[in-house]
């Protein structure tokens, strides 16, 4: 019995350990509510933020170690694990292309046409390119009008994707489906 509590002791501090070190961020990520006039955490939004909320070790650029990051698609940023903090990947020229290891993500910091300088998941490379933008809208809480009503709380909405070709230096936006984009 004392074994088996030990080893099963173990395990959860273990676990914990990491928990803790990846929730350090999750817990610090905040909203400022103009309904609410006060901060909102994001564990008290519904949704998510981020594209994938798991940690990912990925390639941020040449001559740096790998690491582990996230992509929130709220604030259009890379975050990454640094020992017990979590930090924002520069959006300089030398950071502009993160390689998602263990799925072959590929997100590009760059411009396209007329829209502002931002993180895209590149989807197809070569001549002709093909960019994926995600993008997650936050969604104020609203009180119920009346008595029957429900209150709304605040969430996370993820828009739909949108897509960007580029060929010979031309852009062009679809919001179609992948496939769709794929064929043309």
């Amino acid at each position: 019995f004392a074994l088996s509590y030990s080893f099963t002791d173990a395990q959860v501090h273990q676990t914990g350990n990491i928990n803790n070190v990846l929730g350090v961020s999750y817990r610090e990520g905040r909203v400022q509510s103009g309904t609410e006039g006060k901060s909102i955490l994001y564990d008290e939004i519904q949704g998510s933020p981020y594209a994938d909320k798991t940690f990912k070790e990925a390639k941020i650029a040449e001559n740096y170690d790998n690491a582990f990051v996230r992509y929130n698609s709220f604030k259009d940023e890379i975050e990454y694990i640094d020992g017990e903090n979590i930090k924002v990947v520069p959006k300089d020229e030398a950071f502009h292309r993160v390689e998602i290891l263990f799925t072959k993500e590929v997100l590009v910091y760059t411009n396209l046409g007329d829209e502002a300088n931002g993180y895209y998941f590149e989807v197809v490379g070569g001549n002709t390119l093909l960019f994926k933008k995600v993008e997650t809208k936050y969604i104020e809480s609203k009180k119920a009008s009346n008595s029957y009503g429900n209150d709304k709380p605040a969430t996370f909405r993820t828009s739909p994707e949108v897509y960007y070709i580029k060929t010979n230096g031309i852009i062009q936006k679809k919001k179609k489906k992948e496939k769709q984009i794929i064929e043309m």
